[in-house]
């Protein structure tokens, strides 16, 4: 017993480092609009196919919860570290500015998207555990004088989410669970140059930063299905939060600067996965993912005073986003696995709204990693994987939610890709449920 219990310490140990990583560390949006795709390096080696079944990781159970059941030993600390090289290059093709200011250039920035989970057996039935992510995030930059700063010139997310979560194995064919998110929520920058027409500013002011956060709490659910053997069916759900930003207006110029309270409502959207893992020998396994993210609940998101005026708005008029995948496992030996996947991503964000402080368009994810298990205790996961887009282009005119007369016309067009590079390990303790030892 006392060994069992210097185990458990030991793996909610491991597991801590890697969560108070995730708070201090920025994130960068790699999914559709500010969401955060890279939470698994396990899964992220097939493009997240397969990635709310169970396999030989506890990650997925940040898309389903009951992935904490498939433990089979009696405690698992695993943690991802993904680190995001983003190009993301704005040739403008038109704007009030173009012959007076340079371009926007590449607006990306390197981001780092750490992820831990937790899995603990109680007995054979009860499972506990937890996730900490970063799950939306985002990080762009322009220089200080471009020729579409009216609209854009610097923004930045940052977000951390804790989950702990209760799991029922009710037999070997179903396992259910539940969790609370508890998330934290930064709008830390939003800025652009501005006039003193487009906004309530200070005379002529030239800046207009935004920024605020919030705690909200929503819910996960979760099923495992496994109705045949070599066959598991995952289904996972992850709830909208609704957050109520609260933070400061500063509107800058020669006329001096003002800062102003403000508050902006803004609910992030519920995520349904669903995922298949079939074993079709010894040693090869198909894998697959389906996943709808409510993104059209945003729609227009008023900034208002403490009075109730309203001094802006993120018009974002999103559309609902879907994400496809498919990929394999393929066992090399005992000790190697290698997989790889392809994914196609669309983009909650249409051609007729998108902006320059989000031009996100639909992808293609192309993925392959590796496991390699050390022993009985120890494993190490790293994936790597191309994103790209096709022919993207921002046109800010009549029609477009951003355009502002006062801003003038903006288009440009946006060659963007993304390299990601994660690695992680998986460290279980105890060898066995302590249910098993006691038998």
């Amino acid at each position: 017993m006392k060994n069992y219990r210097q185990d458990l310490v030991k793996g909610v140990l491991l597991a801590l480092p890697a969560a108070i990583f995730v708070v201090s560390t920025a994130n960068e949006a790699v999914a559709g609009s500010f969401a955060v795709r890279e939470q698994s390096a396990y899964s992220q080696g097939a493009s997240f196919a397969g990635n709310a079944t169970c396999g030989d990781s506890v990650q997925g159970a940040f898309w389903n919860p009951s992935v904490i059941t498939c433990n089979d030993a009696m405690a698992i600390a695993e943690n991802t570290a993904s680190f995001l090289f983003l190009s993301t290059d704005v040739d403008t093709t038109a704007a009030t500015d173009i012959l007076t200011k340079p371009d926007p250039g590449d607006i990306g920035k390197l981001g780092v998207v750490p992820s831990s989970s937790f899995s603990y057996a109680y007995n054979e039935n009860l499972f506990f555990g937890y996730t900490v992510n970063g799950p939306y995030g985002l990080k762009l930059g322009t220089p200080a004088n471009h020729n579409g700063d009216a609209y854009f010139r610097d923004g930045e997310i940052f977000s951390i989410n804790a989950t702990p979560i209760v799991g029922y194995k009710i037999n070997d064919y179903i396992s259910v669970a539940a969790g609370i998110q508890v998330e934290y929520f930064d709008l830390t920058k939003f800025s652009r140059q501005a006039t003193a027409a487009a906004v309530n500013a200070v005379g002529n002011a030239t800046n207009v930063t935004l920024s605020g956060d919030d705690i909200g709490f929503g819910f996960t659910l979760g099923a495992t299905l496994m109705p045949a053997e070599g066959t598991e069916i995952g289904i996972g759900f992850r709830s909208s939060i609704a957050h109520t930003l609260e933070g400061s207006l500063v509107q800058s110029g020669p006329g001096g600067t003002v800062s102003s309270p403000i508050s902006a409502d803004l609910d992030t959207p519920e995520v349904v996965t669903v995922s298949l893992r079939q074993r079709m020998n010894d040693t090869f396994t198909l894998l697959g993912t389906v996943e709808w993210t409510n993104w059209s609940r945003l729609q227009i998101v008023p900034v208002t005073t403490t009075g109730g005026a309203t001094v802006a708005t993120f018009p974002f008029s999103y559309e609902d986003g879907w994400f496809f995948s498919i990929g394999g496992e393929y066992r090399y030996n005992e000790r190697l696995t290698l997989r790889g996947g392809v994914g196609w991503e669309m983009s909650p964000i249409s051609d007729e709204s998108r902006s320059l402080s989000l031009p996100d368009d639909d992808r293609l994810w192309l993925s392959v990693g590796a496991t390699y298990k050390k022993d009985e205790k120890w494993s190490f996961n790293a994936a790597y994987t191309f994103i790209t887009a096709f022919n993207t282009m921002i046109d800010i005119s009549t029609g477009n939610p951003w355009f502002a007369p006062a801003q003038g016309l903006y288009q440009a067009d946006v060659d963007a890709n993304v390299h990601i590079l994660s690695v992680g390990f998986q460290r279980k303790f105890g060898g066995q449920p302590m249910y098993a030892m006691t038998q």
